[in-house]
């Protein structure tokens, strides 16, 4: 099985190990249930842990990253997780809405097109 990056579903993180595809989406998920209480820093936390120890072009965490920094007002950095979700995957609607969303937010719009 692969994850729609075409990487295999399971792989070895740093330090040994490995972790199951579900294992990785609850992470990205807590992380986003994290965002909705405001504890931002576990909720990066939990994102980064994917995209340093399992895949740095997952969609889910890369985007999740993108609308934390938006919810903590880092637009900048934000643009750059959707940006780099869109490159992954140039047909993620979530990457694509995000990136184009939060380009036309802080007057850049002309970059969204």
């Amino acid at each position: 099985a692969v994850n729609a990056q075409g990487k295999p579903a399971v792989q070895a993180p740093a330090g040994g190990g490995y972790w199951p595809k579900a294992q990785i989406s609850d992470f990205v998920v807590c992380g986003r249930s994290q965002v909705g209480l405001k504890d931002y820093e576990a909720a990066e936390k939990d994102c980064r842990k994917v995209i340093q120890s399992y895949d740095p072009n997952d969609i889910s965490a890369l985007v999740a990253l993108g609308q934390l920094k938006l919810e903590t007002n880092h637009p900048e950095d934000a643009i750059d997780f959707f940006q780099n979700a869109v490159k992954a995957d140039p047909t993620s609607g979530d990457a694509l809405f995000g990136y184009g969303k939060t380009l036309v937010q802080h007057g850049r719009g002309d970059e969204a097109v």
